[in-house]
């Protein structure tokens, strides 16, 4: 099923993506300085980076290349559950569930998390960071019963490195898992100050190069921007991702702002040091560079209840249907017995920091795919925790075979409903070995450099330059755009939608004011600009479709239908009457 969907969804690619790829691409090429990035987390560009060295993928397959590198982490983080599986079926003992029972729901909240909440088509870290918690979550098992020796100390510090190198938000976990390793080390009698200084030594080690090399290129002490900026857009009001101005004016200054060159519609430039396809999203943290965030009770209040209201959709709605019978065992055979030490206060080590790691995102965003691996894991230690007495071994044996059957069942909806038309779609690109469709970005790329555009060029943008992955593949830079911005619904906090308001304004304006905005574009040097979803009317006044409908291997999705409305306009003479090669 990972397979497929990989192969589903090969060529699918996104702002995140994009800029993953930017920053790989520059560590192959050995350009440290321009790769070393506050907000964007090093590891997964490492990793795309060695792929890239080793494979060399052509263009046409580097998004492939990214979703097949979540499937490599989609099977080892398989491994790393068997793992943690099996170290705590044996903590688990007489538990009311059986080992079977672990094992099956263990797989199906695997198979949801990996393949639904973050899924292999996703260009984010959170399937790396989904292998790192389930192996960091085995180590603290066999450290809890004594199995530990210096070596299981300093892997687990590389472990707590890797999951910062991976994302940001992880570094307080390294403070937290080091307490609760001599907490656990003291309560049981065992000496904890060389364990704690293998594990601080060797997670330093691990994180240090990289703060100290993005220090010195950034020219002060830098652990990232990541927590900052994002707690400016979520908390504080800044504007999401792109073009902060100064508002709400009371969060800083801007010290490197774009240029606003149009009120109505709004319309931007930006040429700045920043490398990229799209440099406000390749390194966020300098266009927002002078935002300072401080605490708003109000807004911070609201957030954290509507993101713990979310939690608790997932938790007991939307996952396995593991949590609900769990909690209705509990409630035969006893709250006391349960909470008691032999019962689910037996997992404090396991849930203590998971738990923090998910309120940390309650306090900003949660996401349902940053917790994967935290919810699979508090299921497994709810299942593990249930006490044997208190009901009869019928009861315990209609729950053991109840959780099985709903697990079943829930894997084979899941994939009637998600993973069919993929698995189905993969198969028969199989058996006829073609695609049937291309790589969209690819052929809207390849359009565009036959009519010239090519390596270091400005274009500018009308529309979702965010998502514009054409021009990193054909090596040129967006500087100015009329943007596509972002909001978060207010009865879906959790979701992101997007505004074109300013895009409709553009082709709704009258013939000066557009072409007022595209002198502007002009100035930077801009030489075309692109627009998505450009109403038909438009291709008489002089821009001429991307790719016209009709054109072979076209995707056929209705997402992606709105790239055949795709159109250029050339901003310089020379460029209006190049030939077609």
């Amino acid at each position: 099923m990972a397979l497929s969907q990989g192969w589903f969804y090969r060529h699918l690619i996104f702002s995140d993506g994009t800029s993953y790829l930017d920053i790989a691409a520059n560590y192959a090429r050995g350009n440290w300085r321009a790769a070393l990035n506050e907000y964007w987390s090093p590891l997964v560009p490492w990793i795309l980076a060695v792929v890239m060295k080793i494979f060399h993928p052509s263009p046409y397959w580097q998004a492939a290349a990214q979703h097949f590198v979540n499937l490599g982490l989609f099977c080892l983080s398989l491994a790393a559950l068997e793992l943690f599986l099996a170290e705590l079926a044996r903590r688990a003992g007489r538990s009311a569930a059986s080992e079977l029972t672990l094992r099956i729901a263990g797989y199906t909240g695997l198979f949801w998390a990996g393949l639904h909440l973050i899924g292999v088509y996703e260009c984010s870290p959170d399937m790396l960071a989904m292998l790192l918690l389930f192996v960091i979550s085995f180590l603290l098992l066999r450290i809890s019963r004594g199995a530990a020796g210096s070596g299981t100390y300093v892997a687990f510090g590389v472990l707590l490195g890797l999951g910062f190198l991976s994302r940001a938000a992880f570094l307080p976990l390294v403070a937290i898992y080091v307490a609760v390793v001599c907490a656990m080390l003291w309560r049981g009698g065992r000496h904890f100050i060389v364990p704690a200084a293998l594990i601080c030594a060797s997670a330093l080690l691990v994180m240090g190069p990289f703060v100290a090399a993005l220090s010195v290129a950034k020219g002060r002490f830098t652990l990232g921007a990541t927590g900052r900026l994002n707690y400016a857009w979520e908390i504080c009001g800044a504007p999401l991702y792109i073009h902060w101005q100064g508002e709400p004016y009371d969060i800083g200054t801007p010290q490197h702002p774009t240029r606003k060159i149009s009120v109505k519609p709004a319309a931007y430039t930006f040429v700045g040091p920043v490398p990229g396809a799209y440099p406000l999203w390749y390194e966020p943290s300098y266009w927002y560079a002078g935002v300072a965030p401080h605490l708003e009770l109000g807004p911070q209040l609201r957030v954290l209840f509507r993101s713990n209201e979310y939690l608790a959709v997932l938790l007991l709605l939307e996952a396995p249907p593991v949590a609900i019978p769990a909690l209705l065992l509990v409630f035969l055979s006893g709250w006391r017995r349960w909470l008691s030490r032999r019962g689910i206060a037996a997992y404090w080590f396991l849930l203590i920091p998971i738990a923090v790691y998910i309120e940390l995102h309650c306090l900003v965003f949660l996401d349902r795919r940053y917790i994967a691996a935290a919810l699979v894991i508090v299921w497994l230690c709810l299942l593990a925790s249930l006490p044997a007495g208190g009901v009869s071994a019928a009861v315990r044996r209609w729950f053991n075979a109840g959780i099985q059957v709903l697990c079943g069942l829930f894997c084979i909806v899941f994939i009637a409903m998600r993973l069919a038309g993929p698995a189905g779609w993969a198969a028969r690109d199989l058996v006829h070995r073609t695609e049937d469709e291309w790589n969209l970005e690819w052929m809207i790329a390849e359009r565009l450099r036959d009519l010239g555009v090519g390596p270091g060029d400005r274009v500018a943008y009308i529309g979702d330059s965010m998502n514009a992955d054409w021009v990193r593949l054909v090596n040129a830079q967006i500087v100015a755009e009329v943007p596509t911005t972002w909001y978060r619904p207010k009865h879906m906090p959790w979701s992101i939608m997007a505004d074109r308001s300013g895009v409709r304004q553009f082709w709704e304006a009258a013939p000066e004011v557009r072409e007022r905005i595209l002198d502007e574009f002009r100035r930077v040097d801009a030489t075309l600009v692109v627009a998505d979803k450009v109403p038909p009317e438009a291709t008489r006044d002089g821009w001429q479709t991307v790719l016209r409908p009709g054109t072979p291997h076209l995707p056929r999705s209705d997402e992606q239908m709105d790239y055949k409305t795709t159109a250029f306009l050339p901003l310089t003479t020379e460029r209006a009457g190049l030939p077609r090669r």
